[in-house]
């Protein structure tokens, strides 16, 4: 499970930088107890933290677990609070295919409703515009 979230970060990165002119980088592990993996930023916003998650499934779901830990939400809600954009995007994978689910207005569920219409994931910088506004 963790190798695909780093996949997830590093597509992102590569994205925000090599596609939209931007920057970005992943924090390691060992290093951020409880703070977002990622910062994005993209030349039309101001920086942003995400904490990335992969939810694998075989068939799509209606609902899903956001798995992000207690002191991951404390964190969200700390920065927050501080005025700092952040918050949760969830790689959804169904067979080949990759979605994303953001935190808007939802940042400290546990669990979410699968929308209805799922953003494909295309490595597109329509793609990061819809992750950061939904942060």
């Amino acid at each position: 499970m963790r190798h695909n979230e780093v996949k997830y970060q590093t597509q992102l990165v590569e994205t925000v930088t090599k596609v939209c002119g931007g920057y970005g980088f992943r924090l390691q592990r060992q290093f951020i107890m409880g703070r977002p993996d990622t910062m994005l930023k993209h030349p039309k916003f101001e920086a942003r933290w995400v904490e990335v998650k992969h939810a694998p499934y075989a068939k799509l779901p209606t609902t899903i677990s956001v798995k992000t830990s207690a002191l991951q939400r404390q964190e969200l809600k700390k920065m927050r609070a501080a005025g700092i954009v952040a918050g949760w995007c969830v790689f959804l994978t169904v067979g080949k295919h990759a979605y994303y689910i953001t935190s808007m207005g939802q940042l400290y569920a546990e669990t979410v409703e699968v929308p209805k219409k799922l953003m494909l994931w295309d490595k597109s910088e329509d793609a990061i515009l819809t992750i950061l506004q939904g942060l």
